[in-house]
This record gives structure tokens, sequence and C-alpha cells, in this order.
């Protein structure tokens, strides 16, 4: 039996452990989403609560259990191990959609203002976004929020 499989003591995962361990990972992670990604980001830093919650979608998905269970009104998982996430970019918008495209994401929305995309990334991507030249900001859209 593998190690993590001790953190959930059932077949199916404990909804109220998840979401408390949801909601502070989660918490911890918020950042505010100008329109415009702050111009001294030399690089991408992904926030430990999206990077968790990542790795707990395909820890679910790789177990054949349904991930949309970590689905919580702060972050959005699908039943495809895809979670909700607002990208903000630097550029030109056309490589950040082919290189989001290239790793299997849904784009959702691209606002004709402000340098941000809205996508279902999958789980197994979601630390590859930092490797795309262009992306500046990865956080939890609005909508996810009960905005928009």
């Amino acid at each position: 039996m593998s190690r993590h499989v001790a953190f959930f003591s059932s077949r199916r995962p404990a909804k109220p452990v998840l979401f408390v361990l949801l909601l502070v990972l989660v918490c911890a992670g918020c950042t505010p989403f100008s329109s415009q990604p702050p111009a001294n980001h030399p690089y991408l830093h992904l926030s430990p609560a999206i990077l968790i919650l990542a790795q707990q979608v395909e820890i679910l998905r790789l177990e054949r259990h349904n991930p949309s269970h970590l689905s919580s009104p702060l972050a959005r998982v699908d039943r495809a191990g895809r979670l909700d996430l607002a990208i903000g970019y630097r550029g030109r918008k056309q490589p950040v959609l082919t290189a989001l495209r290239g790793i299997g994401a849904l784009i959702v929305a691209k606002p004709a203002e402000g340098h941000r995309i809205e996508a279902w990334i999958p789980a197994r991507h979601v630390a590859s976004l930092a490797r795309i030249p262009g992306i500046v900001l990865v956080r939890f859209p609005t909508r996810a929020h009960g905005g928009n």
C-alpha cells in the first residue's frame, strides 16, 4: 500500500478533512490579480496551494477516484482531473495560447482587455506552466469565488 493512501481512511476521501485542507491551502495561495502582471517578475512563482491541489487531484485520478470531490467555492476541479485557473501573461497572446493547448488545456475565456486567460489545466501539467514563456501569474479565477 502506498504512503498517500493512509491520508484517506476509506475508498472515498473524507470530505470535511479534504475541505479544510483545501481551504487552508487555497487561502494561503490567494493573490490579487490585476489586468497587467507586475513588471518586475523575471519568472513565474506557482502558489503552493495550486501545486498541492494539483498533486492531490493527480493522486485521486491515478487511484481511480473522482477528483472533482476536491472542488470548493474557492477552487474548482473537474472529473477529468483539470483545475480551473486564471493565467496572467506578458507579451503576445497567441504563443501562450498555443503552449497551453499543447499541454491539453481547455481555454474558457480570453478577455480582449488585460493580459489574462482562464482555462482548465490538467493537474499533471500545472507545474509545467512555470516553463511556458510569457506566463507570469497563475491563480484561481474570480468566477470560482462566485464572481463573474
